[in-house]
């Protein structure tokens, strides 16, 4: 495989368990929101999935909701709950090699389009409804927008951080990183993509955005650290003016453009504090314990004010 692979595999696509410490919201935290446990074959690897619904949700609408790297849908169970609470079904998973499902490591950025499609054909076939939403953050931004590339039915999708491609995607993690050496890793990194599945790789939001019987809604911060803005949102906005697009940018939320102000300046010093603990015994277990966890996810009111306008819009 090669060391520059394997530091890959490693650092951007290991085994991905939640992390001790932090606090992770599920159903239980929200009263009365309901769920149902579903497992879903992805090449012979089972993907934990759940529908979360309120009893009164709308019968014929769902949205499926894809997470980002570094942790499984528990990370995003306030942006889960929330559009449940809107009245929504969201049909949640984590990927391949993260937390609940199976899979020795995450495979490769653009397996995650192979596990979306294969959630999407199930519940094609196990659940009950007629319009079909999609929704996704980071990595799983990018998944849910390129999925409109291969799978039919999709009529909305809401991509919040999203990187454009896999190419671009790789380019934003090592943006600071520059010269021959580096240019020569990424080549190599983008090559292991390729080989993995050459189909998804080539795929790019350029061209699922050109799907004018899909409507399009994309969020991203100017300062976002992980995924940068100049590489992704911005050349999307420069070339993709159709009228099934919209944009929603923002300054000062980095890669949480959902997330209050409040919440991203919390989250910050939450995580700076871990690169200065106050001595040897001190851990990161011990930080977290005052971490006000409801605060570090408190969401946006205008972001979500636009998203549920933008999935409400032409409902019956």
């Amino acid at each position: 495989m090669g060391i520059i692979i394997e530091q890959y595999k490693k650092t951007v696509l290991p085994r991905f368990q939640e992390s001790k410490g932090v606090y992770y919201f599920t159903y239980k935290d929200f009263p009365s929101l309901k769920h149902e446990k579903h497992s879903v074959d992805s090449e012979g690897n089972l993907l934990k999935g759940y529908l979360y619904y309120y009893t009164n949700y709308k019968r014929n609408y769902l949205i499926v909701y894809a997470h980002g790297l570094g942790g499984g849908h528990h990370s995003d169970m306030h942006e889960i709950e929330l559009l449940a609470r809107n009245g929504y079904q969201v049909f949640a998973f984590d990927f391949t090699g993260f937390c609940e499902s199976e899979g020795e490591d995450a495979i490769s950025l653009s397996h995650s389009l192979v596990d979306l499609s294969n959630v999407i054909e199930y519940c094609k076939k196990n659940l009950s409804f007629k319009h079909l939403y999609l929704m996704g953050h980071s990595m799983g931004g990018y998944a849910v927008g390129n999925v409109a590339n291969f799978v039919d039915g999709i009529e909305k999708v809401v991509m919040v951080s999203p990187f454009v491609s896999i190419s671009s995607g790789v380019d934003g993690f090592l943006i600071s990183k520059r010269g021959p050496l580096w240019n020569f890793i990424k080549k190599r990194i983008k090559k292991y993509e390729t080989r993995i599945n050459e189909k998804y790789y080539k795929s790019s939001l350029f061209d699922a955005l050109l799907h004018e019987n899909i409507k399009f809604f994309i969020a991203h911060s100017r300062d976002d650290s992980i995924v940068p803005y100049e590489l992704n949102c911005k050349r999307l906005e420069e070339k993709c003016k159709g009228k099934n697009v919209t944009f929603y940018v923002v300054n000062g939320k980095n890669h949480n453009p959902n997330y209050s102000s409040s919440a991203v300046s919390y989250l910050g010093r939450v995580f700076s504090s871990l690169n200065d603990l106050t001595s040897s015994s001190e851990t990161k277990n011990d930080k977290f314990k005052n971490v006000d966890w409801n605060k570090v996810t408190e969401q946006d009111e205008e972001f979500w004010n636009k998203v549920i306008a933008f999935l409400n819009e032409g409902e019956k």
